[in-house]
C-alpha cells in the first residue's frame, strides 16, 4: 500500500513538473500577462500549478475520527478474540474428556473412531471460526480506511475551491520527497476542518 502511494506521489509530481514547463513556455511565447488588481485573480496566478501537502503521521495522531475508529476496532478485536478463546477452551475440555476415556480403556473401537471424527470436526470448526474472525477484522479495517479516505477527499474538494492548488498530496516518513516548502503544508487546516466536521456529526447523532 505504501509503495503504491509513493508511486502515485511520484507520478503526481512528474505531472506538475510537466505542467510547469508548459506554462513557462507559453508565457515566453505570449509575453508578459497583464495582472488584474482583483485579489482573486492575483491569488489564482500566485497559486497556479502549486502542490500543497499534508503530513499523514500528524493526521493519524490528531484526527479524532481516526483515533475513535482505531479504538472501536481494538474493542471489536478484543471481543472477537475472547469469543474465539471461549470456543477453543470448550473444544480443549471436550478433547481432554475423550483422551481420558481413551486412556482408561473404556472406549470401544467404534467409540474411538467416533472420537477421532469428533476431534477432526472440532479442529475444522476452530479453523473456520479463526478465519471468520480474521475476515471480520479485515473488513472493519478496510471500511475504516475507506471512510477516512472519503472524509479527507470530501474536505479537500471543499477546501480547494478557492485555494486552487493543482495537487494536494499526503506525505509520510519513507516517501521519496527530499524537499518540502513548509508554506505549502496544509496539515493544520486539514486537521481543524476534519475535526470540526467530525465533532458536528457526533453532536447531530
Amino acid at each position: 500500500m505504501k509503495h503504491l502511494s509513493t508511486i502515485l506521489s511520484l507520478i503526481a509530481i512528474a505531472g506538475v513538473t510537466v505542467l510547469f514547463f508548459k506554462n513557462n513556455n507559453s508565457s515566453k511565447k505570449a509575453g508578459v500577462k497583464k495582472v488584474s488588481s482583483d485579489s482573486a485573480s492575483i491569488r489564482d496566478i500566485e497559486t497556479e500549478g502549486k502542490v500543497a501537502y499534508f503530513e499523514m503521521d500528524s493526521l493519524e495522531n490528531n484526527y479524532s475520527f481516526m483515533k475513535d475508529a482505531r479504538e472501536k476496532l481494538k474493542q471489536k478485536e478484543a471481543a472477537l478474540t475472547k469469543e474465539l478463546e471461549s470456543t477453543k477452551n470448550g473444544y480443549m475440555n471436550r478433547l481432554k474428556q475423550l483422551q481420558e476415556k481413551a486412556q482408561s480403556g473404556a472406549m470401544s473401537q467404534q467409540e474411538q473412531e467416533s472420537a477421532q471424527n469428533e476431534y477432526m470436526q472440532m479442529q475444522q470448526k476452530m479453523q473456520q471460526q479463526e478465519g471468520k474472525v480474521a475476515q471480520q477484522l479485515q473488513e472493519l479495517q478496510l471500511q475504516m480506511l475507506k471512510e477516512i479516505h472519503n472524509n479527507i477527499k470530501e474536505f479537500l474538494n471543499e477546501y480547494n475551491e478557492d485555494k486552487k492548488y493543482a495537487y494536494i498530496l499526503s506525505h509520510s516518513d519513507g516517501d521519496f520527497v527530499y524537499y518540502k516548502d513548509s508554506t505549502l503544508n496544509i496539515t493544520n487546516d486539514l486537521l481543524e476542518g476534519l475535526n470540526k466536521k467530525y465533532a458536528a456529526s457526533k453532536t447531530d447523532k
